[in-house]
Protein backbone atom coordinates (compact mmCIF):
# COMPACT_ATOMS: atom_id res chain seq x y z
CA UNK A 1 0.00 0.00 0.00
CA UNK A 2 2.54 2.52 0.76
CA UNK A 3 4.71 1.64 -2.78
CA UNK A 4 1.06 2.36 -4.70
CA UNK A 5 0.85 5.89 -2.21
CA UNK A 6 4.55 6.82 -3.13
CA UNK A 7 3.63 6.29 -6.48
CA UNK A 8 0.84 8.33 -6.77
CA UNK A 9 2.42 10.97 -5.29
CA UNK A 10 5.36 10.44 -7.88
CA UNK A 11 2.96 10.87 -10.36
CA UNK A 12 1.48 14.06 -9.10
CA UNK A 13 5.03 15.22 -9.36
CA UNK A 14 5.60 14.36 -12.73
CA UNK A 15 2.33 15.76 -13.91
CA UNK A 16 3.59 19.01 -12.57
CA UNK A 17 6.82 18.47 -14.11
CA UNK A 18 4.96 18.29 -17.74
CA UNK A 19 3.07 21.35 -16.83
CA UNK A 20 -0.98 19.82 -16.46
CA UNK A 21 -2.28 16.52 -16.95
CA UNK A 22 -3.49 17.19 -20.32
CA UNK A 23 0.41 18.00 -21.51
CA UNK A 24 1.56 14.80 -19.56
CA UNK A 25 -0.90 12.52 -21.57
CA UNK A 26 0.32 14.28 -25.00
CA UNK A 27 3.96 13.44 -24.31
CA UNK A 28 3.39 10.01 -22.99
CA UNK A 29 1.18 9.48 -25.93
CA UNK A 30 -1.45 8.39 -24.07
CA UNK A 31 -5.27 9.43 -23.26
CA UNK A 32 -6.16 11.21 -20.64
CA UNK A 33 -8.49 8.57 -18.92
CA UNK A 34 -5.36 6.55 -18.71
CA UNK A 35 -3.45 9.07 -17.47
CA UNK A 36 -5.95 9.84 -15.13
CA UNK A 37 -6.25 5.90 -14.01
CA UNK A 38 -2.59 5.99 -13.13
CA UNK A 39 -2.84 9.78 -10.96
CA UNK A 40 -5.80 8.70 -9.24
CA UNK A 41 -3.93 4.92 -8.44
CA UNK A 42 -6.75 3.22 -10.12
CA UNK A 43 -4.05 1.26 -12.39
CA UNK A 44 -0.43 1.50 -11.99
CA UNK A 45 1.64 3.48 -14.90
CA UNK A 46 2.74 0.54 -17.34
CA UNK A 47 6.16 -0.41 -17.21
CA UNK A 48 7.11 1.12 -20.76
CA UNK A 49 5.47 4.18 -19.54
CA UNK A 50 7.62 4.65 -16.95
CA UNK A 51 10.87 3.96 -18.58
CA UNK A 52 9.80 6.55 -21.12
CA UNK A 53 8.60 8.97 -18.47
CA UNK A 54 12.22 8.33 -17.30
CA UNK A 55 13.54 9.15 -20.44
CA UNK A 56 11.57 12.40 -21.46
CA UNK A 57 12.47 13.67 -17.44
CA UNK A 58 16.13 13.14 -18.09
CA UNK A 59 16.20 10.87 -15.02
CA UNK A 60 14.61 13.36 -12.62
CA UNK A 61 11.60 10.49 -12.31
CA UNK A 62 13.15 7.07 -12.18
CA UNK A 63 11.33 4.46 -13.79
CA UNK A 64 11.93 1.86 -10.60
CA UNK A 65 10.69 4.03 -8.21
CA UNK A 66 6.98 4.51 -10.46
CA UNK A 67 7.23 0.51 -10.98
CA UNK A 68 9.80 -1.30 -8.65
CA UNK A 69 9.59 -4.13 -10.58
CA UNK A 70 11.80 -2.57 -13.04
CA UNK A 71 14.37 -3.22 -11.35
CA UNK A 72 14.00 -6.60 -11.96
CA UNK A 73 13.07 -6.11 -15.76
CA UNK A 74 15.94 -4.25 -16.03
CA UNK A 75 18.19 -6.82 -14.61
CA UNK A 76 16.62 -9.73 -16.80
CA UNK A 77 17.19 -7.87 -19.66
CA UNK A 78 20.80 -7.07 -19.06
CA UNK A 79 21.66 -10.51 -18.01
CA UNK A 80 20.44 -11.96 -21.40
Amino acid sequence: MIKEEKAQALIRDVIQFFGSRKEFAHALDCTPQNSNMWHQGYRKVPVIKALEIENLTKGKFKACDLRPDVKILKKVVINY
